[in-house]
């Protein structure tokens, strides 16, 4: 490899770190406003085939499974919480959100996939 390769791919990386950092805030954010986290959400969608053959494609898929199984699991939380039940599979559903956020968040700055 030249010298003038090298450095494209460096930034390349780079920028795909600082989008995938970008949607970890989003979701943590969406702790404070629901919103960001179909905001993160889109993101990893739209910035995934551009993160194919590196570690980021791992966290994007990463965080859009735990979309999927958040909205999902929160559903089931909102339609059973009449008989409390509910209450405790939200509560679940906090703690599996938090657990994945900070296991992938540990994983990105350590540079390794999830």
């Amino acid at each position: 490899m030249d010298q003038t390769s090298q450095p494209p791919s460096i930034e390349y990386e780079r920028s795909l770190r600082n989008v995938t950092f970008l949607i970890y805030a989003l979701y943590a954010l969406s702790f404070f406003a629901g919103i960001s986290l179909l905001i993160g959400l889109v993101v990893a969608y739209v910035k995934r085939p551009d993160a194919a053959s590196t570690i980021y494609y791992s966290h994007m898929s990463y965080l859009i499974r735990t979309f999927w199984w958040t909205l999902g699991l929160s559903a089931i939380g909102m339609l059973t919480v009449f008989i409390g039940l509910g209450v405790l599979i939200l509560l679940g559903v906090y703690v599996y959100l938090v657990v994945r956020l900070v296991i992938g968040f540990v994983k990105l700055w350590d540079r390794r996939p999830v």
